[in-house]
Order: structure tokens, then C-alpha cells, then sequence
């Protein structure tokens, strides 16, 4: 019997070695926290859980797991509530108290607590869903640095039929948790800082976009690196690539042509016909804004390098700067390159008049195979009611005077 109970264990633990190499490396917070507790709930046999992450003095209630729910009620296993749920970090609830103590917390049944503790289970929950959470295990998520980044809860350990109850956590039980839980605190710090440092990113890099597109009169060019990022996540969800690429796509898209800020005015912005000469200075923007994120390894900065150097080439190795051909271009240039074209022509501008839809789907359609990717090009007509949804919301906002 001890020497079975052993080898459950040393399973455990090599599960838990196992998993610390996906956790160190997963960047997404959600989908971190997601694996986080999934890991919680396999090792210790429990049937449902949650985290809470800290966020100055409130704990936000951002994931779920309920094996007995999701069954019954035919739901999903996992449930992510993003920011929507907060509660305080103080002694009043179970998962504060965790917190503000920094101490693992087991409770054989929450519907028992000793009366001289400062925390109740609250029951709402419970009641609402028809569910009883009994026994319960949390420990703070505390990160290199000593501090508190979340809290992870587990409830209702293992199910005794022959007494119809839930039975509390063990030594076992904690000593598991409490190696996850600081592998997990320095996991989600690293993360939420890997998000803001690539939403300060995306922030500086869309406001140089903005200072390409302002350098015109027209008020139309601001609006045109949102609707072309929306158009393109679109028309790659249809495509069916996963939400890191439609992610990094559309925040990497509206950088398209941040090269032009290099463009001397003279040329940018000529009233009539370029010359050879002429045009040739004006296609060296794709070199110029490619060589802002050359080197760099993030993937938004990968994605936007990809887009700014190669959207203006062919499908059939006539473009340029490089003449790349078919799918040696990459897929996120291919895929800006055939939306960029559609809102270039269907958009009123200050030099020229919107072209008729029928005329500008048409152009796109002559030219899959030539110019665009057929297949972008067919995922995009498939998409056109969002398409032109999208571009109704922003001509909305035009009108309005909003900002986007």
C-alpha cells in the first residue's frame, strides 16, 4: 500500500517537472493561468478550482475549473472571466486572507469553518450552480521577489462514495501545491510583464504609424490603418489560423507603410504622375520600415518586419522590394496586401473618388494569381458582410468625429 502510494507520487512529481517547462515558457497570461490550474487539479485529484491574480490590493477571479458541472451541465471544463470579478485583498474572504497572510490555507469543509476565523466561504456561487464547495486547498502564488501574484484554489479533493463525501486535502496534496504555486507566482509576474511591455510596444509603434498617416491632409489616412488591421484578422480567422496569429497580425498590420515617413514630401505627396525615378524612391519604404525591427526576436516585431518589407510584392514574383513569388511571401504580407488594396480603392480620398464595390472586388478577383494569393483572396470574399461591417463602424466614427 506505502509502496503504491510512493510511486503515485513520484508520478506526480515528474508530472510537475514536466509541466514547469511549459509553464516557464508560455507568454500568454490566459492561457498560463489556464495550464496553471489545470496542473493544480490533475495532481491532486481535485474536482474543480480557480485563480485569483493580485492586481494592487484586489484579487481578480480570472479562471474556473469544474469537472462535475462541466459534465453535468454540458459546459466547457474552463471558464476565463477576464477582469469582470474582484474582491478585496483583505481577511474577509478565503482567498484575501490567503493572500494578505501569504500562508497555504487547507480547509477540510468550508461549511464549517471555526467561527473565531476571520474569513466565511461565501455560498452564492454554490447556490447559483447547485454545487457544494466542501473541502478546499489555497496557497498564494508568490513570484521571485517575494511578492503575492495570485492566489490558486482547489476544491473538493477526492470523492468517498461509501460516505458520500468529499475528502479533505493531504500533506501530499500540499507539498504539490506549494511547489506549483511558486513556479506558478514567478510564471504570471514574467508574463503580465511580457504583456505590458508588448502593449507599450504596440502602443509606440501604431502612434509612428499615426505620424506617417497624419503627415497627409486627409482625414480619411487615420482611420486607414485601423480598418486595415481589422480587415485583415478577419479575413485570417476565415482562414482558420490560430488567435496568435490573428493577434500578432492585427496589431503588426497597421505598420504597413511606417517606411513613408522617409519619403521626402516632394515625392509623397506630388499632385500627378510619378516618374520612374520618383517611383522608385517611393518603393523604398518597405525597406525603410522593415529596417525599424530588424533583428528583433518578439513576434509582434517579426509580424510587422514581414508586413512592412514584403506586402508590396506579387503573388507571381512581380513585386517588389525583394520579388518574392507565392508563398515564399509571407502569409501576414499576403494577406495585408490584398486588404490594403480593397480599402485603397473603395475609400474616397482628397485626390480621387471611392471606386464602386462591384469594380473593387472585381480587381481583387482579376488578380488572384497574379498580384494576391488566391487564397487570401477567396477567404476574403467569403468574409465581405464583416468586411463591410467593418468598414461601416469606422465611417460611423468619421462622422461622429470619434476617435478610433
Amino acid at each position: 500500500m506505502e509502496t503504491a502510494r510512493y510511486s503515485a507520487l513520484q508520478l506526480k512529481l515528474e508530472r510537475l517537472l514536466d509541466v514547469a517547462a511549459l509553464i516557464t515558457a508560455e507568454r500568454d497570461l490566459d492561457k498560463l493561468l489556464e495550464l496553471i490550474l489545470k496542473t493544480a487539479v490533475d495532481l491532486t485529484e481535485a474536482d474543480a478550482g480557480s485563480i485569483y491574480v493580485r492586481e494592487g490590493e484586489k484579487l481578480f477571479f480570472r479562471v474556473a475549473l469544474n469537472r462535475t458541472l462541466s459534465r453535468r451541465d454540458k459546459t466547457a471544463l474552463t471558464t476565463n472571466f477576464g477582469r469582470s470579478v474582484s474582491i478585496p485583498m483583505d481577511e474577509h474572504s478565503i482567498a484575501g486572507f490567503v493572500a494578505k497572510n501569504r500562508r497555504l490555507l487547507n480547509i477540510p469543509d468550508a461549511y464549517a469553518i471555526p467561527d473565531d476565523r476571520p474569513y466565511r466561504h461565501n455560498r452564492d456561487f454554490d447556490r447559483a450552480s447547485n454545487y457544494e464547495c466542501r473541502s478546499m486547498l489555497l496557497s498564494p502564488m508568490t513570484d521571485h521577489r517575494g511578492e503575492v501574484a495570485g492566489v490558486i484554489q482547489i476544491i473538493n479533493a477526492r470523492y468517498r462514495p461509501d460516505k458520500a463525501k468529499w475528502e479533505p486535502f493531504n500533506e501530499e496534496d500540499e507539498r504539490l501545491i506549494t511547489s506549483l504555486s511558486s513556479l506558478a507566482g514567478t510564471a504570471i509576474t514574467r508574463s503580465r510583464l511580457i504583456q505590458e511591455l508588448y502593449e507599450t510596444y504596440k502602443l509606440v509603434m501604431t502612434r509612428m504609424a499615426l505620424a506617417v498617416e497624419q503627415r497627409e491632409s486627409d482625414p480619411d489616412t487615420f482611420v486607414h490603418i485601423y480598418r486595415i488591421a481589422d480587415y485583415a484578422a478577419a479575413v485570417a480567422r476565415r482562414m482558420g489560423l490560430d488567435e496568435d496569429f490573428v493577434r500578432y497580425l492585427k496589431d503588426a498590420a497597421p505598420m504597413h507603410d511606417i517606411g513613408k515617413q522617409c519619403i521626402p514630401d516632394a515625392i509623397l505627396f506630388k499632385p500627378g504622375r510619378l516618374t520612374p525615378e520618383e517611383f522608385e524612391v517611393v518603393k523604398k519604404h518597405t525597406i525603410y520600415g522593415s529596417s525599424l525591427f530588424a533583428g528583433m526576436e518578439e513576434p509582434i516585431a517579426k509580424f510587422a518586419y514581414n508586413i512592412t518589407r514584403y506586402h508590396h510584392e506579387r503573388f507571381d514574383g512581380g513585386g517588389y522590394p525583394d520579388g518574392l513569388k507565392g508563398r515564399d511571401i509571407p502569409l501576414e504580407a499576403r494577406i495585408v496586401s490584398v486588404v490594403d488594396v480593397f480599402d485603397a480603392l473603395a475609400t474616397d480620398r482628397v485626390y480621387k473618388k471611392a471606386m464602386p464595390l462591384e469594380r473593387c472586388l472585381a480587381i481583387l478577383n482579376e488578380g488572384a494569381g497574379s498580384q494576391f494569393d488566391p487564397e487570401v483572396v477567396a477567404a476574403f470574399m467569403e468574409v465581405l458582410d464583416e468586411i463591410l461591417l467593418i468598414r461601416e463602424h469606422y465611417e460611423r466614427k468619421k462622422r461622429e468625429g470619434a476617435s478610433c
